[in-house]
């Protein structure tokens, strides 16, 4: 069983190169496609009907796969939607002059499903209501 523990060929003299599925190029193209769908799902934060399904349809990737790419990122897709939508309605909030909550919650760059919905979104993730936030931004 000597010979197993030394190989003919020294390890050393061997060129280094990272296996793809540790980075390399399948990495490189696994970011470049999260940061496309991340694009396709800003610009299409005001539609109410994006789903994990109709992103996946539109990159032509499977819902799992789609998942995945955010798991790996450290957060869900819905909650990657919730939170770029929530971002957009803040900055709509301190603008002058700010649109009511409640047309915020229904249109752009809203895309919440009803106000009383966005409302409570909005207050578990910021502490408070849309109007308190609007009124603390004045």
């Amino acid at each position: 069983m000597r010979w197993l523990s030394w190989p003919p060929w020294s390890w050393s003299n061997t060129p280094r190169r990272p296996p793809i599925w540790r980075g390399g190029a399948r990495a490189d193209a696994r970011r470049a496609l999260l940061l496309k769908i991340q694009r396709f799902i800003t610009h299409h934060l005001s539609d109410p009907d994006l789903s994990p399904e109709a992103i996946a349809r539109a990159h032509h990737i499977s819902v799992r796969y789609l998942h995945k790419l955010f798991r790996d990122e450290g957060t869900t897709v819905g909650r990657w939607i919730r939170g770029r939508r929530l971002e957009e309605c803040q900055r709509e909030l301190v603008l002058a002059p700010p649109p009511p909550p409640a047309d915020m919650a229904r249109g752009a760059p809203g895309g919440f499903i009803s106000p009383t919905h966005f409302s409570r979104v909005f207050r578990a993730t910021y502490g408070m209501s849309p109007r308190e936030w609007q009124g603390a931004a004045s």
